[in-house]
């Protein structure tokens, strides 16, 4: 199945921009199967939501773990989730089925407790886009930075948003990693140092 024919099956896409994001994540995920002379990248989705972007990872190659609550804890994904049943799980699980690679795996629960489970470095690619308030962007940064491996991707949806964008450039000014933000859809994007 390409990519397009995904797109047509899965419920969830929103707009254009997001269809673009996609693609350009998937790129990332490309590039660092080169980078690395692997395969298959070990990708994490935070905030994976109905799992389009997870299946755009998984699209490229990526074995993605999903890490999120799928209740829609946070404001911007709230009715959305409602409208679902209270739940986005049972929709994420529908498209990963859909994508019929078996490269998604959700993980059910808090973001930072979970990061906590995994050791350092086991990450090629981060990509954040949960709860976009400041506090929460920065907790997530601060308990996946570390799970991303040298010479790996950290990255985000939404870094216009005043809470997604302080908290990124405040883990810049404390880490140092070249920090890109020019991506489709308002993504975001660092390289940790090798």
């Amino acid at each position: 199945m390409t990519f397009d024919e995904l797109v047509k099956i899965m419920p969830g896409i929103e707009q254009a921009s997001q269809m673009a994001a996609a693609w350009w994540l998937a790129h990332q995920v490309r590039q660092l199967a080169l980078d690395f002379t692997i395969a298959s990248p070990i990708c994490v989705e935070v905030g994976t939501y109905c799992g389009f972007t997870a299946a755009a990872m998984a699209h490229a190659g990526g074995l993605v773990v999903c890490v999120d609550t799928f209740d829609g804890r946070d404001e911007q994904t709230r009715q959305r989730v409602a409208d679902l049943g209270g739940s986005s799980l049972e929709r994420f699980l529908a498209n990963g089925f859909a994508l019929g690679s078996g490269r998604m795996i959700a993980v059910v629960g808090k973001s930072p407790e979970i990061a906590g489970l995994l050791p350092a470095g086991c990450a090629h690619l981060v990509f954040i886009d949960a709860d976009h308030q400041k506090d929460a962007v920065a907790a997530d940064l601060a308990a996946w930075g570390a799970r991303v491996k040298p010479g790996g991707g950290l990255c985000g949806h939404d870094c216009r948003q005043d809470g997604v964008r302080d908290a990124v450039n405040a883990y810049v000014g404390r880490h140092g990693w070249p920090l890109v933000t020019d991506g489709p859809d308002s993504t975001w994007w660092m390289r940790r140092p090798a």
